[in-house]
C-alpha cells in the first residue's frame, strides 16, 4: 500500500522546541510550515521550504500560534518504516520522494507513525553544480561550482546550511578564504573557520563569538540605531557586574600617554559635529610596580575644549574654577536645649537664638552621622557653621552625642560664629565614633 498523508487526521503525539508564531493562512495539525511573506503551509511547487510543525489547527492571523522544531505525528498510513520523508508540492504535506524541490523534513517510525525535524537546505541553479568536476562526494554534501570549479562570488543564497565548494577536479573542500556572500539572506548557522567578507546585511538574532575578536584593523567600528543602541548585560547572576574594558597594548608606555578616553559628539545650531565633552585616562607612571595614573575630564567652553578637572590616583582633585556645594541654612529658636540632627550639621549652616538663657545643644549620635554616608572611610569629614543670633549676652555650647568627641572650645558667644570640622575616627557599624574639631571663630 502507498503513502497516504491525512491531511486533517493527523495527530501529534509529542511535540519538541516549540516556538510562538502569528500565521500567516489557515493550517491544520502537523502541517509543514514556512516562512515567505509571513508564516504558511510550506509548498514545494512555490518554494516555500519547510522550518516549523503545526502544533495544531490554526486560523489566518492567529497570533501566539505553537508550532514545533520536532515532531512525533500518527494519522497517516502506508509509510515504511525508516524511509525518508520530504516535503510535498502538495501544501502543508509530505511525501515519500522529492517533488519540485528535495527537501527531507524526516522519516516513517511505523507505517502510520513518523517524526518529523525539516532539515535546512541550500539551492542552487542547476547551471551553477560543475558536477563533471567532482568525485567521492559525501553522501548529503551540496556542492556549489561553476565552469572553473572555483567560485569567489555566491549570488544571493539563502544559506541556512553549509556550504562546500568544489576547489579542482575531483576535489571537494570547505572554503575558508575568498568567498564573498552578496545580498546573503542567513537564516541558520554560518560558520567561518577563517576570514568570512559580508556586505551589510540584518541580524536577526543572537551573534555568539566564542571568545574571538572583531578586527576592523584601522577602519572604524560603528553601531547605528534610533533608540537606546548599546546595552551591555550579564547574565552572571554574581556580586559583579558588566565590564568594560579600554585595552591599550603599547609595548612602549610612558608618561602622558592615553591609555582610552570616550568622546561626546553631537550638532551644534549649523549642523556641525562638535565634540561637547571627553574623558581620558592618562600614564602618570608606567614603571612595573609604581604604576600612576589619572583621569581628565574635557568641557566644552566658547566653541573649544575646556580641561575643566583632574582627579589623581591618590585621589587629590584638581577643578578648572570653583566647587560649588548644596548649603541649607537651618534657624533653631527653641528656648531650651536642642539636639543638633545630622540634617542640621550636614545643611553647613545653622543660626541658633537662645531665647533667654544660655543653652547646650548637643549632636547627633556617632552611628546616625556614619549612616548617612553610605560610602564613609575612616578619615571622611565634612564642616559646618553654627552662629549664635542671641539679642543678649547668652552662650551656646555644643556638646556630643553618643560616641561623638568634641575637641577645642565649644562655646559660642552673642553675635559669633563658630567653624567645626566632623572626622569620622570609625565606620563600622555598631561601633561608629566622630570627632568634631572646633576650628575658630567670627565675630559676626
Amino acid at each position: 500500500m502507498s503513502f497516504s498523508d491525512s491531511i486533517g487526521g493527523r495527530i501529534i503525539l509529542a511535540g519538541y522546541l516549540p516556538v510562538q508564531i502569528t500565521l500567516s493562512e489557515a493550517v491544520r495539525a502537523g502541517d509543514l510550515i514556512g516562512y515567505s511573506s509571513g508564516w504558511k503551509r510550506a509548498d514545494g511547487n512555490n518554494s516555500i521550504y519547510a522550518e516549523l510543525i503545526a502544533g495544531g489547527n490554526g486560523a489566518n492571523g492567529e497570533a501566539l500560534f505553537t508550532a514545533y522544531r520536532i515532531a512525533r505525528i500518527s494519522g497517516v498510513s502506508g509509510g515504511t518504516a525508516g524511509g525518508t520523508m520530504y516535503l510535498s508540492d502538495t501544501a502543508g504535506g509530505y511525501a515519500e520522494s522529492a517533488g519540485t524541490v528535495s527537501q527531507r523534513v524526516g522519516f516513517m517510525l511505523s507505517a502510520t507513525e513518523m517524526l518529523v525535524e525539516p532539515k535546512n537546505i541550500v539551492l542552487v541553479r542547476a547551471e551553477q553544480v560543475a558536477w563533471d568536476d567532482i568525485a567521492d562526494v559525501t553522501k548529503g554534501a551540496l556542492i556549489i561550482g561553476n565552469a572553473s570549479a572555483r567560485p569567489s562570488e555566491l549570488t544571493a543564497p539563502t544559506a541556512s546550511g553549509k556550504l562546500a565548494v568544489a576547489t579542482g577536479a575531483g576535489t571537494v573542500a570547505w572554503q575558508n578564504t575568498g568567498v564573498k556572500l552578496s545580498a546573503p539572506d542567513i537564516s541558520g548557522v554560518v560558520t567561518a573557520a577563517s576570514t568570512l567578507t559580508m556586505p551589510a546585511f540584518t541580524l536577526g538574532d543572537t551573534v555568539t563569538v566564542n571568545n574571538q575578536s572583531f578586527d576592523v584593523g584601522a577602519n572604524t567600528l560603528a553601531i547605528n540605531g534610533t533608540s537606546d543602541i548599546f546595552t551591555l548585560t550579564s547574565t552572571n547572576d554574581g556580586a559583579a557586574g558588566p565590564r568594560t574594558v579600554y585595552h591599550h597594548v603599547s609595548a612602549s608606555p610612558a608618561q602622558d600617554d592615553t591609555i582610552g578616553y570616550e568622546s561626546f559628539i553631537g550638532k551644534d545650531s549649523g549642523a556641525n559635529d562638535f565634540t561637547y565633552a571627553e574623558r581620558h585616562i592618562q600614564i602618570v607612571n608606567p614603571a612595573d610596580g609604581s604604576e600612576e595614573s589619572r583621569a581628565l575630564w574635557y568641557t566644552a567652553v566658547s566653541g573649544a575644549a575646556n580641561l575643566a578637572m583632574i582627579l589623581s590616583g591618590i585621589g587629590d582633585l584638581w577643578i578648572d574654577r570653583r566647587l560649588l556645594q548644596m548649603t541649607t541654612v537651618t534657624n533653631i529658636t527653641t528656648a531650651g536645649n536642642e539636639t543638633l540632627t545630622v540634617a542640621h550639621l550636614l545643611g553647613g549652616y545653622i543660626t541658633r537664638d537662645p531665647a533667654g538663657g544660655a543653652r547646650t545643644d548637643t549632636t547627633d549620635t556617632a552611628a546616625n552621622i556614619v549612616g548617612a554616608f553610605n560610602w564613609a572611610t575612616v578619615g571622611s569629614s565634612f564642616e559646618f557653621t553654627i552662629e549664635n543670633t542671641a539679642d543678649a549676652a547668652e552662650t551656646i555650647t555644643v556638646a556630643g552625642g553618643t560616641d561623638v568627641t568634641i575637641s577645642g572650645t565649644a562655646t559660642i558667644a552673642q553675635n559669633n560664629s563658630k567653624r567645626f570640622l566632623c572626622v569620622f575616627t570609625n565606620v563600622t557599624s555598631s561601633s561608629e565614633a566622630v570627632t568634631i574639631y572646633s576650628l575658630g571663630t567670627i565675630v559676626t
